[in-house]
């Protein structure tokens, strides 16, 4: 601070107090800081020194004078200029030299002297970016007043009080919580360098993309890789070999990807690993990795830090199939991934079967007097019947199983004939007018989604119920991730709109019995006592109770019908409630109009629509409350 003779520095006012480099040297013959150093170090060794430098002047700070920190200007002001090549020099230089200075380094996007981390990065991926690489580099991450909130009044310590009136950001505040927060719960990851390797990423010409920042790091058998591409530009290239860093020993050595990582050239091994920025597993191939390294592809900004490395070894060339099945696609579970690749031959026949050509066919033959189900529909589903087995090894036979959806079909072609001729009998009853209103009438075009559906849903229960009686799983949708196949179908049928309701009718439906029907419904009026008609009238009204009492207790049947408590009380959805009472006559109607007994048939018809009426008037007055509907059935 003492300028030597003839020249005032910075303060005039210093040149009256000139010295001669000698003068200064005799005045201070030890260097003041590296004796304030030593000192606390003996004195009060669990205090932490932490120095500001200038002119890139941090290494001799942490080297000669032996600071434990000094604040790093240069992540901040490279960065943010996006001179990248020079930054990752600055790190390149420090490993060639002493790669424990990077750990004495503390790496800030700002500070009361600078402007706002929000006004030199801005609130999107290049902020975030560079704030991953503060929290995932060696070294102390320090985030500055405010930052986090995206405050952009710059903040000084002879501040009384802010002058901007500023509110928090909730989303920025979010984005901190689900990608920065929790990578600095991994510190233990990233804050050593021993293991830790910087690699450069090469374009496919060969040439090094220096945008592209990408780095290892290792704590016992736990990894991490993380790559930031600091441009606005998209980033094709591989990483393979990492920068040259000096040994114990002196000499200066380089890895490559696979021993960073240790990762098994085997071609019998292949690893996932989870990318945390967008929680997606991915799968590559320790083979691949030992021989051309690992290949990315980075839009302008974009981040990835990969972490949770599993090894996996391919026995039965499974994670090859699914290497290859994958092609570098990211999944949420790569044992899901694997169970939908074994699935995928059923997924298949499966869209076959729900074909429109099938369907139509199918309600044609439903709409018309064969007494054959097509020859078309009987091979597709012999063949996703087969397909089925090849998932589950389960006995079942192909004609049981056509025979059970044709008598399903022809109790619907049933409904249908039983629907017309009440409605052209000329001696027509009179509850039939109420009937027609709330019954619906699969002959109209009115009607083409229901009945599509209606299909759909008669070949998928019968194809999967054997299977669910011997395998015992209550979760055989899921385990056979029917929603794929079927939400796909539900498009090219027109069932699109209400592809969540309608799947999730698929489910609902497989678990609801029968409603319980009229028990005698062929027996007249005449021959029956009203004693009996009285008994008779209450055992169906405590089965419909009991019928009721039971759904609502049904878990999956409650998330269906969207129940909700309010005030302590229960409330079911009107909407919900409506389609469901609607495909539960439906079904009822079809297993019940299986009989051939004309007059069995219009009696069901009349039971199935009085209750029908019943039950939309009980929940209407029950105000779609649960404990009040279910009491006014009893």
């Amino acid at each position: 601070w003492f300028p030597i003779p003839g020249s005032g520095g910075a303060i005039p006012s210093r040149s009256d107090y000139a010295m001669t480099r000698s003068q200064f040297d005799d005045a201070m013959p030890q260097e003041f800081w590296r004796e304030v150093v030593d000192r606390i170090n003996t004195e009060m060794p669990n205090t932490l020194l932490l120095a500001e430098a200038f002119w890139l002047m941090e290494g001799y700070f942490v080297r000669t004078l032996g600071m434990h920190r000094v604040y790093n200007s240069a992540f901040m002001h490279m960065l943010m200029k996006e001179e990248n090549e020079k930054y990752k020099l600055l790190i390149k230089n420090t490993l060639n030299f002493n790669p424990e200075i990077l750990k004495r380094y503390v790496n800030f996007m700002s500070n009361p002297d600078e402007e706002t981390a929000v006004n030199q990065f801005g609130k999107g991926d290049k902020y975030f970016g560079v704030a991953i690489l503060m929290v995932t580099l060696p070294g102390l991450p320090m985030f500055a007043h405010g930052q986090i909130q995206g405050f952009s009044e710059k903040y000084g310590m002879e501040y009384q009080r802010s002058y901007y009136n500023e509110f928090e950001d909730d989303n920025l505040i979010k984005r901190h919580e689900r990608e920065v927060f929790p990578l600095m719960q991994k510190r233990h990851l990233f804050s050593q360098v021993e293991h830790f390797e910087l690699f450069d990423f090469i374009a496919p010409n060969d040439d090094i993309n220096e945008n592209v920042f990408a780095y290892s790091n290792r704590a016992g058998n736990e990894v991490g890789l993380v790559l930031f591409n600091n441009s606005y530009s998209e980033a094709f290239g591989r990483i393979r070999h990492s920068s040259d860093k000096v040994q114990k020993n002196n000499s200066l050595s380089n890895t490559n990807i696979s021993s960073s990582l240790e990762l098994n050239n085997s071609h019998s091994f292949y690893y996932s690993y989870r990318d945390h920025i967008t929680n997606k597993y991915f799968l590559i191939s320790g083979e691949q990795a030992g021989y051309d390294g690992l290949n990315f592809h980075l839009f302008g900004y974009q981040t990835k830090v990969l972490i949770e490395f599993k090894e996996l070894f391919d026995s039965d060339g499974r994670y090859k199939k699914l290497y290859d099945y994958l092609n570098g696609r990211g999944v949420d579970s790569i044992e899901q991934a694997l169970m939908e690749l074994n699935l995928t031959p059923f997924h298949h026949s499966l869209l076959d079967l729900f074909s429109t050509k099938n369907i139509e066919h199918l309600i044609e033959y439903v709409e018309s007097d064969k007494d054959e189900l097509p020859v078309m529909f009987i091979n597709s589903l012999n063949n996703a019947d087969n397909k089925l087995k090849d998932v589950f090894s389960v006995k079942t036979n192909n004609s049981v199983l056509a025979d059970g959806i044709k008598e399903q079909l022809d109790g619907l072609k049933n409904y249908n004939l039983t629907f017309d001729s009440l409605r052209n009998d000329k001696r027509k009853p009179k509850w039939f007018d109420q009937a027609e209103k709330v019954m619906p009438s699969f002959t109209s075009d009115k009607f083409i989604e229901e009945k599509n559906f209606l299909v759909v849903n008669t070949i998928l229960n019968n194809l999967i119920s054997e299977k669910i009686k011997q395998i015992g799983s209550l979760d055989t949708y899921r385990d056979l991730m029917l929603w794929k196949p079927a939400f796909e179908a539900f498009d090219y049928l027109g069932l699109s709109r209400h592809s969540d309701v309608y799947y999730n009718l698929l489910i609902v439906l497989s678990e609801c019995p029968d409603l319980p029907v009229d028990k005698k419904p062929e027996k007249s009026k005449k021959s029956a006592s009203k004693k009996e008609d009285k008994i008779e009238a209450k055992q169906n009204k405590n089965e419909i109770s009991k019928y009721f009492n039971d759904l609502f207790n049904n878990e999956l049947i409650t998330n269906f019908l969207l129940i909700n408590e309010y005030k302590k009380e229960r409330y079911f959805n009107k909407e919900r409630f409506d389609e469901l009472i609607k495909w539960l006559i439906i079904k009822s109607s079809i297993h019940k109009f299986t009989v051939k007994d004309q007059k069995i048939r219009r009696n069901s018809f009349k039971f199935l629509s009085e209750l029908k009426i019943r039950l939309f008037d009980l929940a209407e007055s029950s105000g779609y409350n649960v404990s009040r509907f279910l009491e006014s059935l009893s």
